[in-house]
């Protein structure tokens, strides 16, 4: 699938498929389009392991479970703003 024009926001797990994760996924989109879009990268691992998600500019390492409404503020926030950590 391509797009046109870049996403408003991203939002990741940080546990992907074939052992990648959200952060790569984040900055594999960016590198596409050459721009930093703000992004959510959720987890319920707390872990060490989520902490390099800590390190990705313009982005907020959620735990879970999220809440929607909690969820769709934030969204907001970062779309009209184009900051993630907006809230």
């Amino acid at each position: 699938m391509e797009l046109a024009q870049p996403p408003d926001l991203i939002i990741s797990d940080y546990h992907l498929l074939d052992e990648s994760t959200g952060v790569q996924a984040v900055v594999n989109v960016r590198s596409v389009f050459d721009t930093e879009i703000p992004a959510f990268i959720v987890s319920g691992d707390t872990s060490r392991v989520v902490q390099d998600a800590k390190q990705v500019a313009n982005s907020v390492l959620l735990a879970k479970p999220v809440h929607s409404d909690g969820l769709l503020a934030r969204a907001r926030a970062a779309i009209s703003t184009g900051r993630a950590d907006g809230v």
